[in-house]
């Protein structure tokens, strides 16, 4: 969730919990006014005990002033008890109150969330075409976005690179930068898009004859392979960000396509229909939020 966000939920947390407590704390002072005003009636009060009377009144002249003050002094002592216990029943109402407008919120914001994210942009790529296979030509891939999301993807941009490397990849490659590489002015990618929007990718530097063998071939286990690394970026309809990755790995091509190159005949093997791509084991992920 972007910045401004969180901050609009803290403030709203803290100005809901600030109104609770208000409304609580101003019920217990008017509970403790109450009780101070109207002290509790003789009939509640405790009777002191003659032990008690006699050790209070050693130093009053009658018993009759030592009880009425004796009285007086247990009313008062039960009063502060009232009071205190008063406090306690409000601190803990006050609680109570911050802890359930806590839920309260918390439960709006999970909801807002998940709502979001089931109506954002999802972008998905895969390739779609790979030209320009020749010791003279620039290679270059097309690859399809597509957005199976609710809403628009805007601001987008892309990157890949092509490279040829040992199938399969190591253990936790690296995957490689792209921030130099060349990006497209950005789009708005809209959901369910009749026609999905092809992007291009063109390699500076030209594939040499063995190179170009090698990656129709696509041999496992000591071979290499023709990969593709790339990353989407994007905003989603709730000024998020977002990003998607994908690597994939060009199969192996069938005979005749790895005689034309044999033979260069690049011109014959401009116009063949290339196989299927393989989803790689890793760097397919996106930023999960």
């Amino acid at each position: 969730m972007s910045r401004s966000n969180w901050l609009s939920d803290i403030a709203n947390t803290l100005g809901l919990g600030a109104i609770f407590a208000l409304l609580v704390w101003t019920g217990c002072q008017i509970a403790v006014g109450v009780m101070q005003r109207d002290p509790p009636s003789p009939g509640q009060q405790r009777e002191p005990s003659l032990g008690e009377a006699e050790t209070y009144c050693t130093k009053l002249e009658t018993r009759n002033d030592c009880i009425i003050q004796l009285r007086t002094a247990t009313a008062t002592e039960q009063q502060a008890h009232y009071a205190k216990s008063a406090v306690w029943m409000g601190g803990f109402a006050l609680l109570s109150a911050v802890v359930a407008a806590a839920a309260a919120l918390w439960t709006v914001w999970t909801m807002k969330d998940t709502a979001e994210r089931q109506l954002r942009a999802y972008v998905a790529v895969t390739p779609n075409r790979l030209d320009g296979l020749s010791p003279t030509g620039r290679p270059h891939i097309a690859y399809r976005l597509t957005n199976f999301g609710e809403t628009p993807a805007h601001g987008m941009s892309h990157a890949a690179i092509l490279e040829i490397l040992p199938h399969p990849l190591a253990d936790n490659y690296r995957f490689p930068a792209l921030s130099l590489e060349e990006r497209p002015s950005k789009s708005v990618l809209w959901r369910d898009t009749p026609m999905p929007y092809i992007a291009h990718h063109y390699r500076f530097a030209s594939f040499a004859k063995e190179e170009i063998i090698e990656l129709l071939e696509g041999k496992d286990g000591g071979g290499c392979r023709l990969y593709v690394f790339g990353q989407v970026d994007y905003w989603d309809a709730f000024k998020r960000k977002h990003w998607t990755r994908f690597c994939w790995s060009l199969e192996p091509q069938k005979a005749e396509v790895i005689a034309l190159a044999k033979a260069d005949n690049w011109d014959a093997l401009a116009k063949a229909t290339l196989g299927a791509w393989e989803l790689a084991g890793q760097h397919n992920e996106t930023d999960y939020d």
